[in-house]
């Protein structure tokens, strides 16, 4: 458990965050702990810190150049501006803010591999006996295989432009102290969540169904086609969809709270 502890007027800083995304390439990194008192905090430290350790040791299988590894805190000391609530009884539309940078990935990634796919067809010029063209190009079965994948981006970005606008939508009523910014929040983080929950199937089905263009030639190690796949299961595996869907449904049928703070680590 990452902890800080009283320090004159300031604090030492010690623990482990795994899944460190960005620290590599950044100046700061941000890291949730727990005061002695048991409050949850967000603390902000410079990377460069004496007792920061940041470790080129992710070793996930996609989304490689995001250098999510591991970084260590050994009595780094941190003054208090550098710590911050991070749970408290104020809503805000932070939480729901988080989550659409992920799912912009993933729609990227599915419309990268659409376009892949596009490219693919475009010059093959072998083609099956079972087929009912002269080329892939021509052949009906190979075109809607394109158009799938084509939409499945489209949808992933629209789902992804609706989460934000509702996030917009949000931080404007805070802003503005509207009597119904707490809707307004409870509405961004809830189409937030629901948005994930279909933009990580057909980010999905968008990388897995671009192999259909090209039988065994699609899986050359130099095209690489693998990698759309691997980054979009890597990124869908953030936050997992099961729990984000059972949290609707408890809304939905028992009006249950929102979670609005996700995290994992040891009970």
């Amino acid at each position: 458990m990452t902890h800080p502890v009283p320090d004159g007027g300031g604090w030492r800083l010690h623990g482990e965050k795994h899944y460190s995304t960005g620290p590599l390439f950044a100046d700061w990194t941000t890291v949730t702990a727990t005061t002695p008192a048991g409050r949850v905090v967000g603390v902000t430290v410079r990377v460069d810190d004496d007792g920061v350790d940041v470790r080129d040791d992710w070793n996930g299988f996609g989304q490689r150049l995001t250098g999510s590894g591991t970084t260590r805190f050994d009595g780094v000391r941190v003054e208090p501006s550098q710590i911050r609530p991070e749970r408290d009884e104020r809503r805000t539309p932070r939480p729901a803010f988080l989550q659409p940078g992920l799912l912009a990935s993933l729609a990227g990634v599915a419309s990268a591999a659409g376009h892949e796919a596009v490219g693919f067809v475009r010059t093959r010029t072998r083609t099956y006996s079972q087929g009912v063209a002269a080329t892939a190009a021509a052949d009906p079965l190979v075109q809607s295989v394109v158009g799938r994948v084509s939409a499945d981006a489209l949808a992933a970005e629209s789902l992804v432009q609706s989460a934000a606008s509702a996030i917009d939508r949000a931080h404007d009523a805070v802003v503005a102290g509207g009597p119904d910014a707490f809707d307004r929040i409870e509405a961004a983080e809830l189409v937030t969540i629901r948005a994930q929950v279909t933009v990580v199937e057909v980010a999905l089905r968008a990388t897995t169904t671009l192999f259909e263009v090209g039988g065994a030639s699609a899986t050359d190690r130099d095209r690489a086609l693998d990698r759309h796949w691997r980054n979009a299961r890597t990124l869908s595996s953030h936050n997992p969809v099961v729990l984000q869907q059972r949290v609707i449904g408890d809304r939905l049928v028992n009006e249950a709270p929102l979670t609005y703070f996700w995290s994992t680590g040891q009970a």
